[in-house]
């Protein structure tokens, strides 16, 4: 994770990108932490202040990049973190358009602990930067930008809880206890839950938070859970899981699993892996809408639809295939539902199903709109549903 390859923005993006970048010059904003330590500096190319749209945030080792989704996905900014803050090994991003914040954890080169990095939005300056023990990973702030919760590793053998933290300051409010290998995190769109998964584990967490207690398990899944998603009324979670082609469907009210959904024509093989558990699913996505389901196949290197206005009295039915060139291990939509955004950099049309623009490769990208020089809305990570249009 967090390892980018550049030279991915296709030929035309690229000279779109540098005409700006000529014009308008690179501008060297200062930094100060605080009076102990010395000024440092952020390299800012491109557009200071965004016009009014939509971009998508993608967040690489040593760089935050937005690109224009209304035109073309068009690269319009690029900003170089210092090298002080070791942003290597990125595990999550969430921003807060109220308060014009995103927040990026990551593993650092050495990975001996994670941090947790505050970024002011509208100044283009990091505000503060805090390590936890025994790390970080994919996190998930309440809608109100007050809280976030923020597993502490899935790789740290020493790692059995969430850390709940005041978004303000990064400080630590409170654990909630966990299974080993706490990783994935959602918070429902009203920010009254928080679903808590771990990849050692075959059960989700909902968690209150109100109180921070868990309050209900989901499941058990067929095997150790990984990317997930939730609908907005809460009724359903979609989980992908270890050793499996396809998803699993679980019913948040009565804590059930509901149906599990192979996909058809791309089975597993786990002859076909080096090491196991196989992980050929990794990453899930509702269309704004609800009515679709997008799940990622890293082993064929595609895209699978599903149609799932049948649930819950039917299962989910397998109604597209979508061939990519890249690897994925991630897929979000924008709010507006118009575009998947493939970790593998691949920008997809959701009506037409196909690529239509590349941007850098990254797990971490998150949609931020823009109004009148001020952030005006953020969207999770994760792909949730919204069940409503946007706006």
């Amino acid at each position: 994770m967090g390892t980018h390859h550049r030279g991915r923005v296709i030929l035309g993006l690229s000279v779109v990108a540098a005409l700006i970048v000529a014009a308008l010059g690179a501008y060297a904003w200062k930094l100060r932490d605080d009076d102990r330590v010395p000024i440092l500096e952020e390299q800012v190319f491109g557009v200071r202040d965004l016009p009014d749209g939509s971009y998508s945030y993608v967040i690489i080792d040593g760089e935050i990049r937005a690109y224009d989704i209304d035109r073309s996905h068009a690269l319009v900014k690029r900003i170089a973190l210092p090298d002080r803050f070791d942003v290597q090994g990125i595990r999550g991003v969430a921003a807060d358009a109220a308060t014009h914040r995103m927040y990026v954890s990551y593993w650092g080169e050495t990975r001996n602990t994670g941090s947790l990095l505050a970024y002011d939005l509208h100044t283009d300056r990091v505000l503060w930067r805090r390590t936890y023990e025994p790390s970080v990973d994919s996190f998930a702030m309440t809608p109100d930008g007050q809280k976030l919760y923020v597993p502490c590793g899935e790789q740290r053998g020493d790692c059995d809880h969430w850390f709940v933290l005041d978004a303000t300051t990064g400080e630590e409010l409170k654990r909630i206890a966990m299974h080993e290998g706490a990783h994935n995190t959602i918070v429902s769109s009203d920010g009254r839950h928080a679903y808590l998964a771990s990849l050692k584990h075959d059960r989700l967490a909902e968690v209150d938070t109100g109180t921070d207690r868990i309050i209900r398990w989901i499941g058990p899944f067929g095997d150790s859970i990984r990317p997930f998603t939730v609908d907005r009324a809460k009724t359903l979670v979609f989980v992908t899981v270890d050793n499996l082609s396809g998803f699993e469907i679980g019913d948040l009210r009565s804590g059930t699993k509901l149906y599990r959904v192979e996909v058809k024509g791309f089975p597993l093989r786990p002859e076909d892996y080096p090491t196991l558990p196989a992980t050929q699913t990794h990453g899930i996505a509702l269309t704004p809408d609800e009515r679709e389901i997008w799940i990622v196949d890293a082993f064929y290197r595609h895209l699978h639809v599903f149609d799932i206005t049948p649930l819950p009295d039917a299962a989910p039915r397998q109604i597209a295939d979508i061939p990519l060139v890249g690897l994925p291990k991630w897929i979000n939509f924008t709010r507006d539902g118009r575009y998947a955004h493939v970790s593998s950099g691949e920008i997809v049309d959701a009506r037409t199903r196909r690529v239509t623009a590349l941007v850098e490769e990254s797990r971490q990208f998150i949609q931020i709109d823009w109004a009148d020089g001020k952030t005006v809305r953020a969207y999770s990570r994760y792909g949730l549903g919204y069940g409503e249009p946007a706006g």
